[in-house]
């Protein structure tokens, strides 16, 4: 479904990104059902001497990568996926690893706990500051998308995800015809 001339449907279209999910999902299990295979020491030594190689593909190809180009479609997305998720297992393997104790502190995992809604806010932000933002330098619009996304990301986590998740609203279950506004309120926003 790679088109050079506008690979959008390749890159949003759910059915081309699914072996992302899918490969996330796979370690998942793998992690939780075999949890002998993970935790081997074979496998813990081997991987403990690959994590510097897998960090540097990682960082090298966030830098270098495009979501462009034809390899990020044939191929490399996946390769990509792949490397990310033996990453994501050295981490499990070495808890008590300098990296895995960097992605234990508070920040990092608050952002963690607050990604899924900065995932589903990030591009309504980028769009919508897209033509408001085309004299800006690159580096201050991107900071600043940045900025508003982590932003709104965590009042609606906050004030909107928390709070619905938790049943803490309680002023929707009192009356449907409230639960109806605020739903047909969301619907349209």
């Amino acid at each position: 479904l790679y088109r050079p001339v506008d690979p959008t449907r390749a890159y949003v279209g759910t059915d081309t990104r699914a072996f992302e999910l899918l490969i996330g999902a796979a370690l998942a299990v793998l992690i939780l059902a075999r949890p002998v295979v993970v935790m081997r020491p074979a496998v813990s030594r081997a991987v403990s001497w690959l994590w510097p190689g897998l960090a540097a593909i990682i960082v090298i190809a966030f830098l270098q990568m495009s979501d462009q180009s034809s390899l990020y479609f044939r191929g490399g997305a996946f390769a990509f996926c792949g490397v990310v998720a033996v990453g994501l297992w050295f981490l499990e393997t070495q808890p008590q690893s300098s990296l895995a104790r960097a992605l234990s502190i508070a920040p990092v995992r608050w952002l963690g706990t607050v990604s899924y809604s900065l995932y589903l806010w990030h591009w309504p932000i980028i769009v919508w500051t897209a033509g408001r933002a085309l004299t800006w330098p690159h580096v201050v619009r991107d900071a600043v998308q940045a900025a508003l996304a982590l932003g709104v990301a965590t009042v609606s986590f906050y004030g909107i995800e928390r709070p619905v998740r938790y049943g803490r609203i309680t002023w929707l279950r009192r009356s449907p015809a409230r639960l109806a506004s605020a739903l047909g309120v969301a619907l349209v926003a």
